[in-house]
Order: structure tokens, then C-alpha cells, then sequence
């Protein structure tokens, strides 16, 4: 995470919680040119929903179990005038220091959402412009999407969980879908706000800043996301989530110098290649950084308790094996835990989470069905409000959720795969 903007004018808004926690690696520093208008959760929809969706009660029958997990693209967000990316980029490297150490408080103006607030209008174009520039680095023909059920942010995932559990409480939430080719959903992540304020009373992002420093090359950067895809109970998931950090390399243990080979070439490559755009979009795309074991990618938090209740499923539906807490008295980190994936002090976590997976897994068809009987040609949006209602709308908004171009290749793709 890059350092948090200071002399910035107080936003009005209040922070939402999940900004407030500091963590779903969502919010980041933001110097105010991207986002920060408050949308309204109906914004660009028709005025009448296409229907009611009630609590849903079905579940899947068996344990929903996560396999084939692959990685699939990634990317960094870089601080440049131009919505950029660097592909492949690459985490934060964790530093393991001794503690205890000093954390300064949170405070500034974060993004809710960077993919959004940088590219509102294609806020999932980086997603699958960085699985197609991997492909053609790697030699290989374009990526086959058809076989794919459904593309998503993680946190579209979580709010989803909750939804099916009974335990979004108060709050809302909208999520933008989209048909392409036969079968797939595209779920768009949709904020109310582009940034957020940090008010000082949360030590998440800078714990971050502190225990963390940037990959050689890539120090524009605010920000690591990565493109996996897995199985989910016979759904074919790919999933985007932000990566707070990774352990470094064995090959390059210790204290990276100027002089690694790796970094150096990472440096250059960054700093001599001219950047590619996405045709009929702002997107710009450099390389930069190198592809990192899944295995090594990291969760970091700050909290004074255990909640993994609350913290679990985050884990889980990115797959990320290793999480970091650090236990801190009014900033100072006074221990660090790590806690893995898989492990039997999560094994009671894990029981814990089937029942809402078995109803989201089962609502996820739901949603899949809606989507093909009323998403030909069309946007949906789902809309959980103050009523405490969830109903699926259409959009009024002709601006497909990816460019032309891009969207039509896809579709061909999605035809020719099923036969028709």
C-alpha cells in the first residue's frame, strides 16, 4: 500500500465499515482525482424491478469444497495521470520485523474500490486485459472464458454470503451483472463512493506500509490484484481479489538489494516499455514486476481478538494459505500471528462457513438463471436496500461492462463453444 495522502479536505460522508476495518484490501490512498462522488443505489435503473428475490433457503447438498485453484493474471494499479496498469506485477514483500515496532493511526482519503474509482467505466477490464496479456507473454493463444460460469470480485462473493446467512444487517448493496456469450456472469463490484476517510481510529492500512516495502520497480504502485480461478462445487469460478502482501521468494531471501538480478530486470523492463492501450477504452497497460507463487501471497490485518468467523470466509473464497495478525496497543505491534489455511485451529472456521457456502453455491444458479432469462441484450443489476429487500432490475445504461471489441471476441467465443 502506497503512503496515505495528508492535507486533503475532510470528506462529509462517513466512512463505511468495511472501510472503517481497514481491510478487504480495498481502500487506498487516493489524492482525489479518481471517484468520490456518492452514487445512488438506484442510479441507471428502470424505475419497476423484474422481480422480488426472497430469502434464499435451497442449499447445495454436500461440503462445497474449492479445487483447481489457479492463478490466472494479476496486475498493479500505478499512480500515473492515465488509468495504467502494470502486468504482471507484483506484491508487496513482507519484511518480518522484529517487533515490537511503531504503527502510525489511519487517516486520509482512501479508495473504497480502486478498479472503480480509476476506470469507472470498465472497472473489470483490468481483470481481463491482465489474463490476456499473460497469455501472450506466455506464447499462447487467447484466453477460452466460455467454459467459465461466473466473474467476479471477491467481495461481490462476500456480500452474497452474507445476504444468503442472514448477516448483512443494515447493509446495502448492488451488483452490476452482465451476460457474455452463453453462459457467463459477469458481476460488477458497485460502490456508493469512490474514496473514503480514515479518521485515525484504525491501524490496518500503515501497519501495512510498515511491515511491507515495495518489489524493486514497482514503487508507482497502490495496489496488487490477483486473477484466480477455481472450482467451486462444479461452478466454474474466476476471482478477483486485492493482495496485501507476499513472503519473499526463497531465491531472493533476505534483504533484496539494488544489485538483484531479478529486481533489476523487473526496474528496467518497467521504465523502457512503452505502454500498450486497450482499444475503445483510457486503459493503459506496462510491464513490469514477475508472476508469484499463489502459495506465497499473504492476508494482513490488525485486531485486538480473534474473529475468524468474520475474517474466514475472506480467506477462503480467495484461497489465500497465509494470514497475518498483528496484536498492537494503540499502534504498537506488540505480536505478530500466523495462521494457515487448511490448519486444524481452522478447521472449526471452515465447518463453521459450509452452510452459508452450500446456500451461496446454490443461490449462485439462482442467480445464473436470472441472468440468462432476462440478460440477453440487457445490464441487470441486483439490489439489496434499506427495506431490506433483495430485487433484480434492469439497467437503463446502454454502456456494456466491457468495450466493444473486447465484448464481441468474447461473445463469438462463448457461441462457438456451446455450438450454436
Amino acid at each position: 500500500m502506497s503512503s496515505i495522502y495528508r492535507g486533503l479536505p475532510r470528506t462529509t460522508t462517513k466512512a463505511s465499515p468495511s472501510a472503517r476495518r481497514g481491510r478487504d484490501g480495498s481502500a487506498r490512498p487516493t489524492d482525489g482525482k479518481y471517484g468520490g462522488n456518492q452514487r445512488l443505489l438506484r442510479q441507471g435503473l428502470e424505475s419497476q424491478p423484474i422481480t422480488a428475490i426472497p430469502r434464499f433457503k435451497g442449499q447445495y447438498e454436500g461440503d462445497v469444497v474449492l479445487s483447481k485453484v489457479t492463478s490466472i493474471g494479476s496486475y498493479n494499479w500505478l499512480e500515473e495521470p492515465e488509468p495504467t496498469i502494470m502486468v504482471p506485477g507484483h506484491p508487496r514483500l513482507w519484511l518480518d520485523r522484529s517487533i515490537p515496532f511503531k504503527v502510525q493511526p489511519d487517516r486520509g482519503h482512501m479508495f473504497s474500490d480502486q478498479n472503480s474509482s480509476r476506470l469507472p467505466v470498465y472497472p473489470l477490464l483490468p481483470l481481463f486485459a491482465a489474463v490476456e496479456q499473460r497469455m501472450r507473454d506466455e506464447g499462447k493463444a487467447r484466453y477460452d472464458w466460455a467454459p467459465v460460469d461466473f466473474v467476479t470480485d471477491r467481495n461481490n462473493l462476500r456480500k452474497l454470503l452474507r445476504w444468503v446467512t442472514g448477516q448483512e444487517k443494515s447493509r446495502i448493496f448492488r451488483i452490476d451483472l452482465q451476460l457474455v456469450g452463453q453462459k457467463t456472469v459477469v458481476m460488477e463490484r458497485w460502490e456508493e463512493q469512490g474514496k473514503e476517510w480514515m479518521d485515525g481510529t484504525t491501524y490496518g492500512f500503515n501497519f501495512e506500509e510498515a511491515s511491507t516495502r515495495h518489489y524493486r520497480g514497482c514503487e508507482k504502485s497502490t495496489g496488487h490484484h490477483q486473477v484466480i480461478r477455481y472450482d467451486m462445487a462444479g461452478l466454474t469460478m474466476v476471482v478477483r481479489c486485492e493482495i496485501d502482501a507476499c513472503v519473499i521468494p526463497a531465491s531472493n531471501s533476505g534483504n533484496l538489494t539494488q544489485g538483484d538480478p531479478v529486481e533489476k530486470s523487473a526496474a528496467q523492463l518497467s521504465s523502457t516499455r512503452t505502454p500498450s492501450v486497450i482499444p475503445a477504452s483510457p486503459l493503459r497497460i506496462v510491464k513490469g514486476g514477475a508472476q508469484v507463487s499463489h502459495s506465497s501471497l499473504l492476508e494482513l490485518t490488525t485486531r485486538k481478538k480473534s474473529r475468524w468467523k468474520s475474517r474466514y470466509p475472506k480467506l477462503f473464497l480467495s484461497q489465500i494459505m497465509t494470514h497475518i495478525s498483528a496484536q498492537h496497543e494503540e499502534g504498537t505491534v506488540i505480536g505478530i500471528r500466523k495462521t494457515y489455511l487448511g490448519s486444524p485451529e481452522l478447521e472449526e472456521a471452515d465447518q463453521a462457513l459450509q452452510p452459508g457456502l452450500k446456500k451461496l453455491r446454490s443461490f449462485l444458479e439462482v442467480i445464473r438463471g436470472l441472468v440468462v432469462r432476462h440478460g440477453h441484450g440487457k445490464r441487470l443489476s441486483l439490489v439489496y436496500g434499506m427495506d431490506r429487500e433483495l430485487r433484480l432490475f434492469r439497467e437503463t445504461d446502454s454502456t456494456d461492462c466491457l468495450p466493444k471489441p473486447f465484448l464481441k471476441r468474447l461473445n463469438r467465443a462463448g457461441t462457438k463453444a456451446t455450438g450454436l
